[in-house]
């Protein structure tokens, strides 16, 4: 299935070729050729800086074109940093409760230091290991 999606030609609307960069980067994610995804990521958000695609509107969607294709490249960044096992944010938070579950609260102290530097800008509140 990979292979068949980076098969596919380059489309010429901007529109299109911003969603091909999209699929091609997936399909990398998908066959664990991260460098190569990262570089299809970076085509296309060059694509999203086409005039053209501000004035693409999509019917019965109240996000803008630009912001659709932003939340794509937050999956794409999501799903690389996922296949690369960096869940560091998560398992500190973690860490910090099962420490202090220990009575390590010094040691609680420091991850704790740690996680509030790697969630800084974060724009949700962790308060459970599950986000649901």
């Amino acid at each position: 299935m990979w292979n068949e999606i980076l098969k596919e030609e380059e489309p010429d609307l901007p529109f299109l070729k911003a969603f091909w960069y999209y699929a091609r980067s997936y399909a990398y994610i998908g066959k664990n050729e991260l460098e190569r995804a990262y570089n299809e990521l970076e085509k296309l958000r060059i694509v999203m800086k086409y005039p053209a695609i501000s004035e693409i509107k999509l019917r019965d969607v109240r996000n803008t074109t630009e912001e659709l294709l932003s939340i794509a490249c937050e999956i794409l960044i999501g799903e690389i940093e996922a296949k690369k096992k960096n869940y560091k944010t998560w398992s500190l938070f973690g860490l910090e409760k099962s420490l202090r579950a220990q009575g390590r609260n010094k040691e609680a102290d420091e991850v704790q230091k740690e996680f509030k530097e790697a969630w800084s800008k974060s724009d949700i509140e962790i308060l459970s290991s599950r986000i649901l």
